[in-house]
């Protein structure tokens, strides 16, 4: 037999130590005296916790934008994922002119609108802003419906984080 005899169990359960036993034997717990519980496991398919779970409703909204986080060549070009590359309408061996919009610390590249004409080249690469090519890491956002690709130092996801933490730390 085995036991969780604890004296936090009374504070945390409203059970005193000694009434705190779980054994998967009857036997067992019948020698282990009041207050025991036995039984096996529920099967977790009939379970009450996950059966709330499935009635939660219906499956979430697929991700808006495709994310990933690249690296810059040595030259300033960065080589586009494939989604960024298929939201601007960029094949292999085609090459593609598109708007580039700088905004604070991101560039954004759409397909329609105003801003700097830029060239995705035939190998899906564009060249950064000179201010972006310093970058280790840079996060790609590709949205389709609207045809707007976002890039942008991943510095940004650790400002994030720290919004995020609050005053947490």
């Amino acid at each position: 037999m085995w036991g969780f005899k604890s004296p936090l169990a009374h504070q945390f359960w409203g059970v005193a130590p000694h009434e705190l036993t779980i054994s998967d034997r009857p036997e067992e717990a019948a020698r282990a005296g009041p207050g025991s519980q036995c039984g096996r496991m529920p099967d977790s398919r009939s379970s009450t916790a996950l059966r709330q779970l499935s009635g939660l409703g219906r499956e979430p909204d697929p991700p808006d934008r495709a994310w990933a986080i690249v690296t810059s060549e040595r030259n300033g070009r960065l080589s586009l994922p494939a989604a960024a590359c298929a939201t601007l309408g960029a094949s292999p061996g085609v090459a593609v002119r598109v708007a580039g919009i700088c905004q604070r610390d991101a560039l954004v590249l759409c397909v329609h609108g105003d801003g700097r004409p830029m060239t995705i080249d035939r190998r899906g690469r564009a060249y950064l802003p000179v201010a972006m090519r310093e970058q280790t890491a840079l996060l790609v956002g590709a949205q389709s419906d609207d045809s707007v690709v976002v890039i942008t130092p991943a510095t940004v996801l650790d400002r994030l984080g720290d919004v995020l933490a609050g005053g947490h730390r």
